[in-house]
């Protein structure tokens, strides 16, 4: 599963380091975006989902326990975060929605970003 809107490979390694800085993805969405810059630009299917929908989905599929066990934060979004980050706080062309989830990040003891109290990465399980 691939964390969407609450995670740094969204808001700052995809739209800001590879839209905006970079000038990938021309014409397409934030969410397009996404998508063709998980599992490579050729990758036929890549899908995301918000905690709330993968859980329907495993409760439509028969599970009866689901909750959130964990994430990860992949190396690119670390170094995007570190390289841009501030910048990324002052460029114009970056959106309201990216900086504010810039701006709510905490981190933990060990330095790793959290974003409403869990994990901020693409990878969560």
């Amino acid at each position: 599963m691939y964390n969407d809107k609450k995670s740094l490979w969204f808001h700052i390694y995809s739209v800001n380091e590879r839209m905006i800085i970079q000038e990938a993805f021309s014409g397409l969405n934030a969410h397009e975006a996404f998508s063709k810059n998980t599992d490579g630009e050729e990758c036929p299917i890549s899908r995301y989902y918000t905690p709330e929908q993968f859980a329907s989905i495993c409760q439509a599929a028969g599970f009866e326990s689901i909750g959130y066990k964990g994430g990860y934060v992949s190396e690119s979004e670390l170094k995007s975060l570190h390289k841009y980050g501030k910048i990324a706080l002052e460029d114009e062309s970056l959106s309201d929605e990216h900086k504010e989830f810039l701006r709510s990040l905490v981190f933990d003891s060990r330095e790793m970003p959290l974003y409403l109290g869990k994990n901020a990465g693409i990878g969560g399980v």
